[in-house]
């Protein structure tokens, strides 16, 4: 996910549990966009995306599913939530970024006034085909059974995101991702900034 507003309102905050969070039953395109948003989620969530290979909104995702939905993200619900979505990420998504980074530095006669206007439109379809994924992650969501759970939203929100790295990495998550993890609740969690 890149960071650009998206006219998302600032200040959505509701509460469970005596837990703040951000925002309350809202969809997951808003909501992953708008939590993207907070100081420190951009950094962890690149951190999690370079070391542990996520995709970034399935790791929002299951944020989402706690924060929304009252419910952890396990381990198989990452693992559809990565086949619905890894074509379109590999074929789409990552190319669409690619060529916007590479594009930062060369080839010639990269980097100019044109071609730093072409990543900027490039940089818009990236986006674009991202809040496409989210959609689909969402309908996703809708089809998963419905869950009881005892969970706080922090404990929901860390289960599912440990959940993501396991999925996508074939590992547990190490100290430093797990502090990334940590980062990303307290945005989702805390005051609104």
């Amino acid at each position: 996910m890149t960071t650009k507003h998206y006219g998302v309102p600032e200040g959505m905050v509701g509460s469970r549990r005596g837990e703040r969070m951000f925002p309350q039953e809202e969809g997951l395109k808003p909501y992953a966009v708008g939590l993207y948003q907070r100081d420190g989620v951009p950094a962890a969530c690149l951190l999690l995306q370079e070391r542990a290979g996520v995709d970034v909104n399935v790791l929002l995702m299951a944020v989402w599913m706690a924060a929304c939905k009252d419910r952890a993200l396990d381990e198989a619900d990452a693992r559809r939530a990565r086949l619905r979505v890894v074509d379109w990420h590999q074929e789409v998504v990552r190319p669409l970024r690619a060529v916007r980074r590479r594009l930062k530095q060369g080839p010639h006669p990269a980097p100019s006034d044109e071609t730093h206007r072409l990543r900027a439109e490039l940089q818009k379809l990236e986006i674009s085909a991202e809040l496409i994924e989210l959609d689909q992650l969402e309908m996703l969501a809708e089809e998963m059974p419905e869950r009881e759970s005892a969970g706080t939203l922090r404990d929901n929100a860390m289960a599912g995101m440990l959940a993501v790295v396991a999925a996508f990495a074939s590992r547990p998550a190490d100290e430093q991702e797990r502090d990334a993890m940590g980062t990303i609740v307290a945005a989702a969690t805390g005051p609104t900034s």
